[in-house]
């Protein structure tokens, strides 16, 4: 059950801000026309965190695979949350990293984890999961991010560091 789970706090830590990227971009005082860039950044990210995941990710324990990325997101967050300008924005892009990473990892992850015969339903619970989990940390984090999209940021640290640790030590062997 905690892969599930792992799952859908992996799936729902970076998804559930995404759309807080431009307003972070706009604090950052990043000119209007190199915005576009900045999601540039994010998509070359998550291609990274795939690739990496491809390259490194097979050597590791399913703790391990698991918990690198929460360290990536929560130093993110943290400092987003601290400070924006234009020498913390690029720090977005690790999100992009770990939605990659972890993109490559869970599915594999939840097929370690379950008989052959329950692997499809088992997939589909974890989708389900995070879906359920989706509609109100979006609602949440939107009217958190009304006051301030640096807000938004630790919230999400409050929400996400603590729920993935937990995942991360219940996927130790």
């Amino acid at each position: 059950a905690w892969v599930v789970f792992a799952r859908a706090f992996a799936v729902n830590s970076t998804h559930s801000i995404i759309w807080v990227l431009t307003p972070l971009l706009v604090l950052a005082e990043v000119p209007l026309w190199l915005i576009g860039t900045g999601w540039a950044v994010t998509l070359a990210g998550s291609w990274l965190g795939a690739h990496l995941a491809q390259h490194y990710a097979y050597n590791m324990s399913d703790m391990k695979q698991y918990g690198l990325p929460v360290v990536l997101f929560a130093i993110a967050c943290a400092v987003l949350a601290a400070h924006v300008s234009l020498a913390t924005i690029w720090l977005y892009a690790c999100f992009g990293v770990v939605r990659g990473w972890y993109g490559g990892t869970m599915t594999p992850m939840i097929q370690r984890f379950t008989p052959p015969d329950q692997i499809a339903t088992t997939l589909s619970v974890a989708d389900s999961t995070s879906r359920l989990m989706y509609v109100p940390l979006v609602w949440g984090l939107s009217s958190v991010a009304d006051s301030s999209p640096q807000l938004t940021m630790a919230v999400n640290f409050v929400v996400f560091v603590p729920l993935m640790t937990a995942a991360a030590f219940k996927l130790r062997p």
